[in-house]
């Protein structure tokens, strides 16, 4: 006998199959609750099957023989030592040359029988183990083919080509769910093999010589034992079960990897309970503090820091504000704010959300703190942009949207001496105005039922904070799109790209800028504004003290240090090659502020009354329009 096959009769072999379980008709036909039940196993497909042997195991019908009354047991967990194990035997068994079908009764008088049977009345789908003792058996090599069954399989396989049915239990899960039932087989009782009828040339036949029986039935009983004391230790788990069974892990090892996943899930539980359990309460504010106060102020503060606003926005935000007092107050959620002002709600009750915003709404504290706390994140996200446009403009405040004539700082002539009356001689504006009108720019977003009922208190923060960063791009947008780029429009103007000789020429150039008089402006350039492509070499001519030119390699003094502070902005054209040399007193650029206000106005308000929500609107009043460019120098740069 090779040493192989040896070893594989020591593994049973398995694979799964379905029971079918139907009452025994009554009187009248109708089930017998109380009676025995039918059981019909599909025991095997007649195909190949994977076991555990490193090649697929097929069985020959027509080679398999049974009990001559049919009377196989019908066992629980293959406890063949055991009178309570018995469940049941077959009444027919059967195959049609590709199905292998045990028809049988179960008798529910043992224990076992009766807990199968209760399973089953709950709907549980039993598998089954069938127990064959093989006694002949072929090896076809990967190279060949062997007709079984009446279909024709590809090696390496091997053909158990007789054997003898000796049990059928019935288990919760059997080893191999490819197969319709489970088929415990262990090689006993070899006789020398027939002749194959092969489909292909030659056939590598396996002698079994007998083995020692009382080995093989060790073998079998070790592993029934194994197999049931898995299925004991994994009682509830039955996807360990299955591998557990499918990959010979000890009972032991099963156990604690049972453990592990029962831990596993019992900390997932607890997490989802501590959710549960601070979403299911009526939100309040964890007062940590009984005198906390609850103001207006002190409630936008903590909602600002439950809403992860920073430590130095909230400093230069709040001044004056009992911070700690805020802090106490423990705001986390949207309906903690509601909270503060006495208006709980469950979040997810419709009812109880709908009733308590409306009452809410009805009071000035809630609207107001909403549409601070938004303020605030909205300044934030206005900072974050950047204020590029603060270096090349001035802010001008107007009352109204109507188009206001401002008067130039740059204007022509001088101071008069008094005339003999005393009286002063007037200058005239006619040259020297130019226009500035503030329109409004915005957007809307609402706070959904879906954002209450989440509870999420973030959309005060992150939606605000966005309109914020809006408003901070569109007015960079809209400032440096405000200056001019026609050469007229300035007190000089000259070409050349950008460099220490070209920069020296340009700002002699711009000192010579004079007035609609011929007198001199007074203010000599202090900043130079150029694209971000640039910005690097205006860095260097502001920085170096030497410079090497482009057609020298000999270092030389740089006259332009620190003379023109360079700027640039990402609102430039990025390969643009124009700059500006100018004085920050004379800005390039003049805003109208509508009353002076300089950044965006968030307000919020409850929707139409046939919705739940909250609306959320940001504007900014505005208006950008050509400075002070008559004391500038502009240049193409090419």
């Amino acid at each position: 006998m090779p040493d192989e096959l040896k070893e594989l009769i020591k593994k049973p072999l398995m694979c799964t199959g379905n029971v079918s379980l139907v009452a025994a008709p009554g009187a009248g036909g109708k089930p017998d609750e109380g009676g025995n039940r039918r059981m019909t196993i599909t025991a095997y497909n007649g195909g190949l099957m994977n076991v555990g042997w490193g090649s697929p195991v097929g069985i020959a019908l027509d080679g398999l023989t049974w009990r001559d009354d049919n009377a196989v047991p019908v066992l629980c967990h293959h406890n063949t030592y055991s009178l309570n194990a018995i469940c049941g035997q077959a009444t027919r068994v059967s195959h049609d040359g590709k199905t292998l079908t045990v028809d049988g009764e179960l008798m529910p008088m043992t224990d076992d029988a009766k807990k199968v049977l209760e399973l089953a009345k709950a709907g549980f789908k039993f598998q089954a183990s069938v127990g064959v003792t093989a006694s002949d058996v072929l090896f076809i090599d990967e190279e060949q083919a062997y007709e079984l069954n009446g279909a024709e399989v590809q090696g390496p396989c091997y053909i158990v080509r007789a054997g003898t049915l000796s049990e059928v239990s019935i288990v919760p899960l059997g080893a191999d769910g490819s197969t319709q039932t489970a088929i415990a087989a262990a090689l006993t009782e070899t006789t020398t093999h027939k002749e194959a009828t092969p489909m292909a040339t030659e056939k590598k036949e396996v002698e079994a010589a007998k083995p020692d029986t009382a080995t093989v039935e060790a073998a079998q009983t070790a592993e029934r034992d194994r197999v049931a004391s898995v299925i004991a230790a994994c009682k509830g788990h039955d996807d360990i079960m299955a591998q557990a069974v499918k990959e010979g892990w000890t009972a032991e090892k099963a156990e604690l990897a049972c453990l592990k996943a029962e831990k596993a899930e019992a900390e997932k539980a607890k997490k989802l309970a501590e959710i549960e359990a601070g979403r299911t309460g009526a939100p309040s504010v964890i007062n940590l503090r009984a005198s906390a106060p609850r103001d207006e102020k002190t409630v936008t503060a903590a909602a600002c820091m439950g809403a992860a606003m920073s430590d130095k926005n909230v400093e230069a935000h709040f001044k004056g504000v009992d911070l700690d007092a805020a802090k106490d107050l423990g705001v986390r959620r949207l309906s903690d704010v509601f909270a503060a002002f006495g208006y709980n709600y469950r979040p997810g009750d419709d009812a109880e959300t709908t009733k308590a915003l409306r009452a809410a709404f009805s009071s000035a504290n809630i609207p107001n703190v909403l549409s601070n706390v938004a303020h605030k994140f909205a300044l934030v996200g206005f900072g974050e942009a950047g204020e590029y446009w603060r270096v090349v403009s001035r802010a001008i405040p107007v009352t109204d949207f109507k188009t206001v004539k401002g008067v130039r700082l740059v204007m022509s002539g001088l101071l008069k001496s008094l005339g003999k009356g005393g009286e002063l001689q007037h200058v005239d504006l006619s040259d020297e105005a130019r226009n500035v009108q503030a329109a409004t720019k915005g957007s809307i977003v609402a706070i959904t039922r879906e954002d209450l009922i989440n509870d999420d208190l973030g959309v005060l923060s992150f939606i605000p904070e966005r309109f914020g960063l809006m408003a901070g791009r569109t007015i960079n947008t809209d400032v440096f799109a405000a200056i001019s780029t026609t050469a007229g429009d300035y007190g000089a103007n000259t070409t050349g790209a950008l460099s220490l000789d070209n920069v020296a020429a340009a700002y002699a150039l711009a000192m010579g800028i004079r007035d609609g008089d011929g007198n001199p402006i007074g203010l000599m350039p202090n900043t130079l504004l150029c694209s971000p492509t640039n910005y690097i070499t205006a860095r260097g001519i502001y920085q170096s003290e030497t410079i090497t030119g482009a057609s020298s390699k000999v270092a030389r003094d740089n006259v332009m240090r620190g003379i023109l502070n360079p700027v640039t902005a990402p609102y430039l054209p990025a390969a643009g090659t124009a700059y500006w040399l100018f004085n920050t007193a004379f800005p390039l650029v003049d805003v109208a502020f509508l009353g002076g206000r300089q950044a965006p106005v968030i307000e919020t308000a409850n929707v139409d009354f046939n919705q739940l929500g909250i609306q959320m609107r940001c504007y900014f009043d505005y208006g950008a329009s050509k400075g002070e460019t008559k004391a500038a120098l502009y240049s193409t740069g090419a």
